[in-house]
């Protein structure tokens, strides 16, 4: 039975309940299940060993299983079930039981949305499944990074940061000054460049102030390694391709209102993510888009800083390392608390 079975609780009917070692039989009307344990709707004293009984569809004969009063709340006790009454038998009854009461809602629903879309217009089908496949893409990575289940508002941020990609993102193509670090770019002129050019403070497209300071040149050295900046600063570790987009940096946060926010709780720090498509034409006169990430902090009462900046071939590649944000609103809602989400 995998976790996401686990959290799911159905009503079963008639629970009696005994505690051990006493006479007295209490009936609970109803009940909540799941392979862990049950809530019902009576209290007992928080430690109490229970004997309950209840039946289910699925079983000719009652159900017998041992638990262990857990939590109390307004609507009832928590029992957890021990593992001295919770054999493979009655793990798979309950499970067979939850299994036969979700499939058909699940069935049902996935019917009624293959309906719904096929009554849409060629056009907008392809839309709404390009939108739901992008969301449905991005909850993947977010899934596999936090182990965690999904909460509906983590799935309506996911909507949102896609329509924001697909609806504002900001597009450019690389002419001009943007493209006057292309051909060789040795680490010299990226340092002075760096110092000259881009070392500032700029203001993005909600008049709100980012600072480049000095330490920020460090993103231009990896670390061959362990893949994060080099603080030496070793000519052997510079980055052309981050120096051939240097001009970039400024460009884009003054320029694009396709903003991201997430929030690392252990630094205590609001992240800012700017996006921006740069379309650069290559000498035999094609075009490939780059994915262009700025990617800036702030701490409580200080200024945003900026952090590093990277450029990626695809949108997926993207949408990996957005997958964790949402869609930055002015003034900014996101607190501590809501980062554990």
């Amino acid at each position: 039975m995998d976790e996401r079975r686990k959290s799911v609780r159905y009503k079963i009917g008639l629970v009696t309940t005994c505690a051990r070692n006493r006479k007295r039989i209490e009936k609970a009307r109803t009940a909540d299940i799941s392979t862990p344990g049950m809530m019902i709707n009576r209290l007992f004293k928080i430690g109490l060993i229970l004997d309950t009984s209840f039946s289910l569809p699925n079983l000719r004969d009652s159900l017998h299983m041992k638990g262990k009063v857990v939590r109390n709340d307004s609507k009832g006790s928590g029992i957890k079930f021990l593992q001295e009454g919770l054999t493979n038998r009655s793990i798979k009854v309950i499970g067979d039981y939850i299994k036969q009461k979700i499939s058909p809602s699940v069935e049902a629903r996935d019917h009624d949305f293959i309906r719904l879309l096929r009554n849409h217009k060629q056009e907008d089908e392809r839309t709404i499944r390009e939108v739901f496949y992008l969301a449905s893409l991005m909850l993947l990575y977010k899934t596999e990074e936090t182990k965690k289940i999904l909460k509906r508002k983590e799935i309506c941020w996911a909507v949102d940061v896609v329509r924001m990609h697909l609806d504002k993102g900001f597009v450019f193509d690389v002419t001009g000054n943007l493209a006057e670090n292309f051909g060789d770019f040795p680490y010299e002129q990226a340092v002075e460049y760096y110092d000259k050019k881009v070392q500032s403070t700029v203001k993005d497209m909600h008049n709100r102030e980012v600072l480049i300071d000095e330490e920020g040149l460090e993103f231009l050295f990896k670390d061959p390694i362990t893949g994060k900046h080099d603080r030496d600063m070793k000519p052997q570790n510079y980055h052309e391709p981050r120096g051939k987009r240097l001009p970039w940096i400024r460009y884009i946060i003054q320029n694009s209102n396709e903003i991201y926010e997430s929030y690392e709780l252990h630094r205590q720090e609001n992240i800012y993510y700017y996006i921006g498509k740069a379309l650069v034409k290559t000498s035999n006169g094609l075009v490939v888009p780059n994915y262009f990430m700025i990617v800036t902090y702030k701490k409580k009462g200080q200024k945003i800083i900026f952090k590093t900046a990277y450029h990626m071939d695809d949108k997926m590649e993207l949408l990996k390392k957005i997958c964790q944000a949402r869609v930055y609103v002015l003034p900014s809602t996101w607190t501590p608390t809501e980062g554990k989400a």
